[in-house]
């Protein structure tokens, strides 16, 4: 209960603090990894934060969220954006170097476990059908929307895709007064899920919509590849 009111907690005060409306709370990824109590749910806060620091031009916050957002693999490709579109190499070496340098002085042996454990997860769950995921980047692509990009892209690098891996899909529309449409449509995965699969409904009710969303920026010439590189 207590981690359940902290994450929830969390996210109010990091879409706050992007100005973004409370309805994207209502998103099915966040329900459930609030049911699984997954740790999506602080890296999502993490990555919120990040996004603040990356529009205010912070780039030692950014470099630390990034290097937090690290600690889930399979989120670490909306870090490498912002990474790439900030520039602050110097800020991202001297936080990884400090995270997850210190981290293997305290204990040289988590690594190596590590990497067996995520070996032993992803043989596990491996199912044949995220790779084709990897089409719906090409338009975001075109239209320069890099972050959904990243966020699409993760999912088709999972050994298997739970909808809560498409929490951070939303990420780039935070100020959009239609990202509502995104929660919303969301809702849809359940039936569609029940009826087609999995697969289907992530399709229809996740990525679909964020393809009319990201398309309608593209149209008003909003895309993320405008931003300037943060001061070193």
């Amino acid at each position: 209960m207590a981690w359940l009111a902290l994450s929830a907690f969390g996210l109010v005060l990091a879409l706050g603090l992007n100005r973004a409306p409370l309805w994207l709370l209502l998103y099915v990824a966040l329900f459930e990894a609030f049911w699984l109590q997954q740790y999506v749910l602080v890296v999502l806060i993490v990555q919120l934060v990040a996004l603040w620091a990356y529009r205010e031009q912070r780039p030692w916050l950014l470099a630390f969220c990034c290097a937090l957002i690290l600690t889930k693999p399979t989120c670490a490709l909306v870090a490498v954006t912002l990474a790439v579109l900030a520039r602050n190499w110097r800020q991202q070496a001297v936080m990884i170097a400090a995270l997850w340098g210190g981290s293997v002085l305290l204990d040289p042996n988590w690594l190596a476990e590590w990497w067996q454990a995520l070996q032993m997860y992803a043989s596990a769950g491996r199912q044949g059908w995220i790779w084709p995921l990897a089409v719906f980047m090409l338009p975001l692509l075109l239209w320069r929307d890099y972050i959904s990009t990243a966020a699409v892209a993760q999912l088709t690098l999972l050994p298997f895709a739970a909808v809560y891996d498409a929490a951070s899909l939303p990420l780039n529309f935070l100020n959009d007064r239609r990202s509502w449409l995104l929660s919303l449509a969301s809702f849809a995965y359940i039936p569609v899920a029940v009826y087609a699969g999995r697969p289907a409904g992530i399709v229809i009710a996740l990525i679909v919509p964020l393809l009319v969303l990201s398309f309608l920026h593209y149209r008003a010439g909003i895309t993320t590849s405008s931003a300037s590189p943060m001061p070193l």
